[in-house]
């Protein structure tokens, strides 16, 4: 007799507006906080593309789990390359307006993407970028994250480009790409992608 399964969500947006790329690597202690974040968003016309990078844990299974009960989850498996090549894997087939891109180990708070969506649109941006907090996973405490945005080096507007910041270009953020949502004609448009080395890709 077969089990039953869990009948898949009847949410599949008609319009997506944002396509998560969350690339997993042995990730199966994180893995339902780092989703569940993403698939209880208040933003809910979203796609979530995990892409599985050989893992040897159970990271896979668990991921086929949430792509049976929800349509917005789509799972692509490959053989280990590097959280890069992963993430230009899901990049590959995203179908967004806009791209995220979450660490497997990591969660969105529940509003993150809706308002990030909301001001893109809003400004008719490439790139917005938004400030992160730390959680201690022994003590639970939360602590603000100023180093990934440095609010001083940035010029007194809402909206700019690179020629504003002078030579604080690559000083007034990190290089990571979770803290922020990028117009994905954008980057098709100009062909980027991530380095495909194991480390410091982003």
């Amino acid at each position: 007799m077969r089990s039953k399964q869990p009948a898949p969500s009847a949410e599949k947006p008609a319009e997506i507006k944002v396509s998560v790329i969350v690339p997993v690597y042995n990730s199966a202690a994180f893995l339902d906080a780092c989703l569940r974040s993403i698939l209880n968003q208040t933003l809910r016309d979203i796609e979530v593309i995990c892409v599985d990078d050989g893992s040897k844990d159970k990271s896979l299974s668990i991921l086929k789990k949430y792509a049976r009960q929800d349509r917005r989850v789509i799972v692509l498996a490959r053989k280990n390359t590097g959280a890069g090549a992963a993430r230009n894997a899901g990049m590959r087939i995203a179908r967004g307006e806009y791209l995220s891109f979450l660490d497997s180990d990591d969660y969105f708070d529940e509003r993150m993407l809706e308002a990030m969506y909301d001001k893109a649109v809003r400004t008719d941006a490439d790139i917005v970028h938004c400030r992160a907090r730390s959680l201690d996973n022994k003590t639970g405490v939360i602590s603000p994250r100023p180093w990934n945005l440095s609010l001083k080096l940035l010029p007194d507007k809402e909206v700019f480009s690179y020629r504003d910041l002078g030579q604080n270009v690559f000083a007034f953020s990190t290089g990571a790409v979770w803290d922020k949502m990028f117009k994905f004609r954008f980057v098709r448009d100009r062909q980027l992608q991530f380095q495909e080395i194991q480390n410091c890709n982003d």
